[in-house]
């Protein structure tokens, strides 16, 4: 039951923070993925240098967020994904924020300084190789998966200050599926 409340909360931390951009009205939907699907494996470098892997045995919630530091969305984004984290850290929910920036740590980790970035760690994906295995298409890219390692949602694109799900999804039927995939 907390995790349901965790996920819930952290979900709802995030619509609620979206800003607004003038330059795209079109609201960006955050999507259920129904039937959950297991992701491909997916790796990254780390702020020394040394290769990562998402975990599924972790039994973590997981936010995978690729972004890059020349993308506007995802720099508004990032310090809002950062307190999320920082809140509910403590309560399982792990955060990878991977920046699409090639092999340069060196502006992650001052885009981390610039932007008061305290909890989310440096990590970089020189080849886009994460973008691609999980399909993206637009940044910023936040894709929830549960503990079992499975994509049960995401969020993709430009962000507006409302959200709409595609449709018959309503917002209750996309958080309880999401809420009821992270089971343990």
């Amino acid at each position: 039951m907390r995790l349901h409340k965790l996920l819930f909360l952290t979900i709802a931390s995030l619509l609620l923070a979206a800003p607004v951009y003038a330059e795209d009205p079109k609201p960006v939907p955050i999507i259920a993925t129904m039937p959950a699907r297991h992701l491909p494996p997916i790796t990254w470098k780390n702020a020394c240098g040394h290769t990562e892997e998402l975990d599924p045995a972790q039994n973590k919630l997981t936010v995978l967020h690729i972004w890059a530091t020349w993308c506007v969305p995802c720099i508004k984004e990032l310090p809002q994904l950062d307190a999320v984290y920082s809140a509910y850290k403590s309560k399982g929910l792990e955060v990878v924020p991977l920046a699409l920036d090639g092999a340069k740590i060196e502006r992650i980790e001052e885009f981390y300084k610039q932007h008061k970035i305290l909890w989310l760690t440096a990590n970089f994906d020189a080849l886009n190789a994460s973008f691609k295995a999980v399909g993206g298409k637009n940044l910023p890219l936040t894709v929830f998966i549960n503990a079992r390692g499975e994509e049960v949602g995401r969020a993709e694109g430009w962000r507006s200050g409302a959200v709409q799900l595609p449709g018959s999804l309503s917002k209750t039927t996309c958080v309880n599926y999401q809420l009821n995939s992270f089971n343990t």
